[in-house]
């Protein structure tokens, strides 16, 4: 556990002598780890990849004044006794507080610059993600936000915690009754379940699996959806299996007249040969682009000469 990281030397105007903390330090790699996976999300669908840096400005405005001003609000009669002290000390955040001011700010970032907020919130989730599992790095280091008392192999003590996990503090701060077995065993400094650990490796976990589907070519909301259609279509004889196409958009079969939709964005095969047709398909709103699709046909595969999309409503595709 590294609480303090090093001192800056005194020569240094105005910060001189003040230790820089690690849950400083990942803190700002918190942020820097979004800004740079935002980056990359917005270069992907053609946007402007420097915008991320408003977003990511407005996050730290909202998520540093929101997580003090909740705390001072929980903590109003020692506010009363002593504001000057509350208000500039390097403690006291609260995650709600930050979170809730954060994303308003945000929001009104994304609609000033005319952006849609169900696309953004989209390309953020997997940002937040792992930005929050750099954050609880800085959260272990510094011994804070641990949980209960253990004797599991996972234990950890935090002996100059924030605070420490010692005997008195857990049970007259949280109210939790330390089992006289573990005192024996460690003394007044007893091992705590490393939640912040646990934290890192959930919020991991959740960015593999954004980062995994962000690029199906569809909305995450309607994944399930997309994966139903796909199990739908491999009833079809010679139709399109997952390992040929992502999601197909309208299967047009062309002897019967029959047609059917799958909801998605790109075209990778269909059952029927459309080239002599000219199939109509459905694009989603908001889809970054439409791929140029190749069509399975019973003879040689024939590739789409012209496709169009438009932009009003949900978008079409016309093939011919």
């Amino acid at each position: 556990m590294y609480p303090v990281f090093f001192e800056m030397p005194n020569w240094v105007p105005f910060l001189g002598g003040q230790p820089i903390t690690s849950f400083g330090v990942f803190m700002l790699l918190a942020f820097l780890t979004a800004g740079y996976v935002l980056r990359a999300e917005l270069r992907r669908i053609g946007e402007d990849p420097d915008k991320a840096w408003d977003f990511v400005f407005m996050a730290v405005i909202g998520g540093i004044l929101g997580a003090k001003g909740y705390y001072m609000l929980l903590n109003f009669p020692r506010l009363v006794e002593d504001p000057m002290g509350m208000i500039l000390s390097r403690g006291g955040l609260v995650w709600y507080g930050g979170f809730l001011l954060a994303t308003a700010l945000v929001i009104w970032e994304i609609r000033r610059q005319k952006l849609a907020v169900p696309t953004m919130a989209d390309l953020m989730a997997p940002a937040l993600a792992l930005a929050y599992a750099v954050g609880r790095v800085g959260c272990f280091m510094v011994g804070d936000d641990w949980g209960r008392p253990t004797d599991s192999f996972l234990g950890v003590r935090f002996p100059q915690g924030s605070p420490a996990t010692t005997v008195q503090n857990i049970e007259q701060m949280f109210g939790i009754t330390v089992d006289p077995a573990l005192i024996e065993e460690y003394g007044q400094v007893v091992p705590v379940h490393p939640t912040q650990l646990y934290e890192v490796g959930i919020s991991t976990l959740i960015f593999c699996a954004l980062w995994r589907i962000r690029d199906h070519g569809h909305s995450k909301r309607l994944a399930l959806h997309d994966l139903a259609g796909l199990r739908r279509l491999r009833a079809f004889p010679g139709g399109v299996s997952p390992g040929e196409g992502r999601s197909v958009l309208r299967h047009s079969d062309r002897r019967s007249g029959h047609q059917s939709r799958h909801r998605g964005v790109r075209v990778l095969g269909c059952h029927e040969d459309p080239c002599g047709g000219g199939a109509r398909l459905t694009c989603l709103p908001g889809s970054p682009s439409c791929t140029r699709p190749t069509f399975s046909a019973a003879g040689p595969t024939c590739l789409v000469p012209r496709m169009h999309c438009w932009n009003s409503g949900p978008r079409s595709i016309r093939t011919s």
